[in-house]
């Protein structure tokens, strides 16, 4: 329960990007993947890549803190045309069919990374959280967006032999 009440804190700290705030009437794809690093999130900020029916958008949250408040910039880094073969390649994961938690039981719920993917097609709208977890589906998932983006703004994403099974 304690888990579930931090993930969601941090859900509402990181301003994670909805689906609803959208243009939604006229998107039928939109896929958001959002990642942030705990010990790294004030320094390195948390990066966003949404992929809709005809673009990608990566973009990142900075938080700055003053005397009396946190002020959050939102910075749009990179913007390109998306191809139909990237989104068929996306619909054809079947994210939609996933588990909505993951967590890694051998990093601590303050440590390690965070990944959070929101899909809108026409298959279903889903949300899946995961607590530096590995999941191949996932991995294939960042391939695709990496086809789309300079070296500079690759998604960084943990390997196949991350220990994950800790009891």
């Amino acid at each position: 329960m304690i888990n579930r009440i931090l993930i969601l804190l941090s859900l509402v700290i990181i301003g994670k990007t909805s689906l609803c705030n959208s243009n939604s009437d006229s998107t039928s794809f939109v896929v958001s993947f959002t990642t942030y690093n705990h010990a790294e999130r004030f320094f390195t900020g948390v990066m966003t890549y949404r992929i809709t029916n005809d673009s990608i958008i990566v973009s990142r949250s900075s938080m700055f803190l003053t005397i009396d408040s946190i002020i959050r910039k939102d910075t749009i880094l990179y913007k390109a045309k998306v191809d139909y073969n990237t989104i068929d390649n996306i619909d054809s994961l079947q994210l939609t069919n996933l588990r909505n938690d993951y967590y890694n039981k051998c990093i601590l719920i303050t440590s390690g990374n965070e990944y959070f993917v929101s899909i809108k097609t026409k298959k279903g709208v889903k949300s899946i959280h995961l607590h530096h977890y590995y999941l191949k589906q996932v991995e294939d998932l960042i391939a695709e967006i990496n086809k789309l983006l300079p070296e500079k703004y690759a998604v960084r994403y943990l390997s196949e032999a991350t220990e994950q099974n800790c009891n």
